[in-house]
């Protein structure tokens, strides 16, 4: 866990935080029978250009240079885990407690500087009560650099993540490592028409010969056209190729339609729509064909209330299983309410894991469905420089194996 700067400074600002907060708590990612393929969508860069319209992007600040400085803070959260294994007969129970420092250092904490740079670095020191042989540190770090232009907007980024857990698509504790970078640029053709592009990578692996990494590389270009103040729309081509021993190289190119809404701060959205079309080595004749698309959305009901959603769907190697693909579809959505002191939310998500075959494969494997609901609490003392969450979430899956979990975590934060 760890206590994020702060960086809103106006009401409806604040709004649209609390509504994030409700997505995505900053506790240890190990809260959540997370899943390697969640791990591969959010380590996609979002594009510049995701929720913002392009005139609020290259609005002018030249004149400022670098600045900024250091921040470091401590993070410890007890995590009580109701079937650790995710096991359909039999669960364990266990009770771990995580350390994390961290220390991040930026060149422009308030924005508007036309060159910025960040780079952070977060240690997880990991300890179980009933299960002493899964202590682990996991480490992770990344950096990033972002240029701003007249008309031109760059940023890269470096990171490198590992994460220890059980993994639900998995279905058994693992430990993952991960590195991912990616470049990305916007460039201002006319007042209302951009071009933006991106090339990225992420290459997974495990420390379980058994259990193969993937590596994956997505390139996309695409326009936007602001239609009005509030509306922007516009083709994109994106191409992703992947390669695993487990699934051999499989290439899609997808065709889509974006649009994106802004009402002030408070209706954010970020939508696309298209066909994929794809082709796997171990196929033999014509590849498939379907439909995908992604889903952002904010709406800030009040100062106080905010409501989040998002929908990704990611089509990645399995790891555990020879000749199969998964299709990965995600879903959540979250309410927040700001408290006097504090905030509460409360949240549901919903994950479907579809195995497509390829190659050889005879056997044709059940899809796994699991829902989790969630409610947290958390709020700063010490002039927000000391931060308490807690959280209950509750899981159930259907599929391979039938298994429930309850996961209830307090924690403290402290930035120093």
């Amino acid at each position: 866990m760890s206590n994020s700067p702060r960086i809103f400074s106006n009401k409806l600002a604040s709004a649209w935080a609390i509504a994030t907060i409700g997505m995505c708590v900053p506790v240890d990612c190990s809260l959540r029978a997370a899943s390697f393929a969640s791990r591969i969508a959010d380590s996609e860069t979002v594009g510049i250009n995701a929720i913002s319209p392009i005139a609020e992007v290259f609005e002018s600040t030249t004149g400022r240079g670098f600045k900024g400085g250091f921040e470091y803070g401590l993070g410890v959260d007890s995590v009580y885990d109701s079937n650790f294994f995710l096991t359909e007969n039999d669960p364990e129970s266990e009770l771990g407690v995580n350390f994390t420092p961290w220390m991040g250092y930026g060149t422009d904490p308030e924005g508007g500087a036309d060159v910025s740079f960040t780079a952070n670095y977060r240690p997880v020191i990991r300890t179980y009560m009933e299960n002493p042989d899964f202590n682990e540190v996991d480490h992770s770090g990344g950096v990033s650099m972002r240029i701003k232009g007249s008309k031109t907007l760059i940023s890269a980024h470096v990171n490198y993540g590992q994460s220890s857990g059980a993994d639900r698509i998995i279905g058994e504790f693992v430990n993952e490592s991960m590195f991912s970078a990616g470049i990305e640029g916007s460039y201002q053709i006319a007042p209302r028409t951009s071009l933006s592009a991106s090339v990225t990578a992420a290459i997974s692996d495990y420390d379980n010969n058994s259990i193969v990494g993937s590596d994956i590389y997505t390139a996309y270009i695409g326009g936007h056209w602001s239609a009005t103040e509030r509306i922007s729309v516009g083709p994109a081509i994106r191409y992703v190729t992947s390669n695993s021993d487990n699934t051999g190289i499989r290439d899609s190119w997808q065709f889509l339609m974006q649009c994106q809404y802004r009402l002030r701060e408070k209706i954010r959205l970020s939508a696309s729509l298209g066909v994929e079309y794809a082709t796997n080595s171990r196929d033999e004749g014509n590849g498939s064909a379907g439909l995908t698309g992604s889903l952002a959305a904010s709406y800030s009901i009040s100062e106080k209330l905010g409501w989040v959603t998002s929908i990704r769907y990611v089509t990645v190697p399995s790891p555990s299983e020879v000749d199969y693909v998964i299709n990965h579809l995600m879903i959540s959505t979250a309410l927040s309410r700001q408290l006097l002191k504090g905030s509460i939310g409360l949240g549901l998500d919903l994950n479907t894991a579809n195995y497509e075959r390829v190659g050889a494969a005879s056997t044709t494997l059940e899809d796994d469905n699991s829902m989790g609901v969630f409610l947290s609490y958390q709020r700063t003392f010490l002039l927000d420089r000391l931060d308490f969450q807690s959280r209950i979430y509750y899981v159930i899956n259907n599929g391979q194996e039938d298994w429930s979990q309850v996961q209830v975590s307090i924690g403290l934060g402290i930035q120093f």
